[in-house]
């Protein structure tokens, strides 16, 4: 069973980096010199998440290693009862996380194109919402998106998935938009199209053909955070519903911003 230790939380806010912004930590069940994180005798697995905003300034991902603080590290037999009880961890992750797969049936007291807030109990960071959507356009329609940016956040996301739950490519496609990669309104409104063909604008979330799937928002370090709204709307008639104020983007700079973005995606996923 996933837990989290909501009040044991490092990340960047609480982790002091080196010179060349490298940290290290002891996980144990014991107190110990130094950072510290208390290793919980119920906990399994740890999870590490790293998320990007910038293209233009974040570099690589980073790098992680464990290593064993014992005495004696020699090769050790695993009793058949370990063994046993690992393999049942396993399988109890497998249907912890089966949710995932049946997503687009959680979306059918609201329907289609309608957010709600998707609670994961343990299985999720206090400071973290999702706000999820099952979207659905026509051949001739687009989807408008508006959504009011929280005055405080420590970072927001959407995204795009097919229904199966599998993130679009956002590699070669403008699939998700941040904080960072995003423009929005001064009023803090941010407007944003969902489509196949390109409308023109610089908040653009590429469906790369899938006329139905879900857009989810990810917010982390936000307290009050309005649902967004997801309106049809018929491609012809876009430009009379956007905003006098929406931020264009012409044919040479959308092209410019893919081929950074695959640029990024490329340098990240070195190793």
């Amino acid at each position: 069973r996933a837990i989290t230790l909501a009040n044991e939380l490092f990340d960047d806010q609480n982790l002091a980096l080196d010179a060349e912004a490298c940290f290290d930590f002891v996980l144990s069940p014991e107190p110990t010199t130094g950072a510290w994180w208390k290793l919980d005798p119920r906990a399994q697995t740890v999870f590490i998440r790293e998320y990007f905003t910038d293209y233009a300034t974040q570099g690589r991902a980073s790098e992680f290693y464990f290593e064993r603080l014992a005495a004696d590290q020699g090769c050790t037999v695993l009793p058949r009862a370990e063994a046993v009880q690992r393999l049942g961890a396993f399988a109890q992750s497998v249907r912890d996380y089966s949710p995932f797969l049946s997503m687009p049936q959680t979306f059918a007291d609201v329907g289609d194109n309608q957010f709600k807030e998707i609670r994961f109990g343990d299985l999720g960071m206090d400071d973290q919402r999702y706000f999820h959507a099952r979207y659905q356009l026509a051949d001739d329609e687009v989807l408008l998106l508006t959504w009011c940016v929280p005055a405080s956040y420590r970072y927001w996301s959407f995204a795009l998935y097919d229904d199966a739950w599998q993130m679009l490519n956002v590699r070669h496609r403008q699939a998700n938009l941040n904080q960072a990669l995003a423009q929005v309104g001064a009023d803090r409104q941010l407007v944003a199209v969902l489509s196949d063909a390109d409308p023109g604008i610089a908040n653009w979330l590429d469906v790369d053909g899938h006329r139905s799937g879900i857009v989810m928002l990810r917010t982390k370090g936000v307290s009050e955070c309005a649902l967004p709204s997801l309106q049809r709307v018929k491609r012809a008639q876009l430009a009379q519903q956007l905003p006098r104020d929406t931020a264009r983007i012409s044919t040479e700079a959308r092209r410019a911003a893919l081929a950074a973005r695959l640029h990024h995606f490329q340098r990240r996923e070195q190793r």
